[in-house]
């Protein structure tokens, strides 16, 4: 979809033109659902999260979307995120379930290999991390949120933010890494 295209549904989302919801539903599910299988504990409140980012997404558009401040892609990847978290909040009792299904453990991984992975298999990584740190950690190093960001995003300090961190890191070091001089990085932050 090009910059044109996207401004013109975009003009008609903030109009109420169904076919442009439409249009832009079709456009940015896959998106919406990617940021879901990354963020989201347990995946059966997928479509759930995907339903209210797009209501939130079109009842927003014409207030809180500001072409000057950041690319369509970056506000609508902000709105799912926060809404993945809610979620989470919402159901932190059951997202143990979640876990039983990566067995990391039996994929016998050297560094070399992880860095190796596919967009699936690093799916299933991250979302091995214990629970209580994961959701910084995805923030952090994936997403590029500052600990400023991630403590007002979940509610914590900015310290417990940089603890989670690091025992995030502690983790996949003890669990990947056969030799404690490598240093490895996702995108332009330091993994280990």
């Amino acid at each position: 979809m090009t910059e044109k295209q996207l401004h013109i549904i975009l003009v008609g989302c903030q109009k109420g033109d169904r076919k442009c919801q439409a249009k832009l539903f079709e456009a940015y599910l896959p998106y919406i659902g990617g940021i879901c299988k990354v963020y989201l504990y347990n995946r059966s409140y997928t479509n759930d999260v995907i339903q209210d980012s797009f209501l939130s997404i079109f009842a927003n558009i014409g207030k809180s979307f500001d072409p000057s401040k950041g690319p369509f892609k970056a506000w609508v990847r902000k709105i799912a995120i926060n809404h993945c978290l809610k979620r989470n909040q919402k159901n932190r009792k059951t997202i143990i379930e979640e876990l039983d299904e990566v067995n990391v453990k039996n994929m016998k991984m050297n560094p070399d290999v992880f860095y190796k992975l596919s967009e699936e298999e690093l799916v299933k990584v991250v979302r091995s991390i214990p629970e209580s740190y994961r959701e910084v950690f995805t923030l952090y190093a994936i997403e590029g949120y500052s600990h400023k960001e991630i403590a007002d995003l979940l509610s914590i300090s900015v310290e417990v933010s940089r603890k989670k961190l690091s025992k995030a890191r502690a983790w996949l070091k003890q669990k990947f890494v056969t030799n404690g001089n490598e240093k490895k990085s996702i995108g332009n932050k330091r993994l280990f």
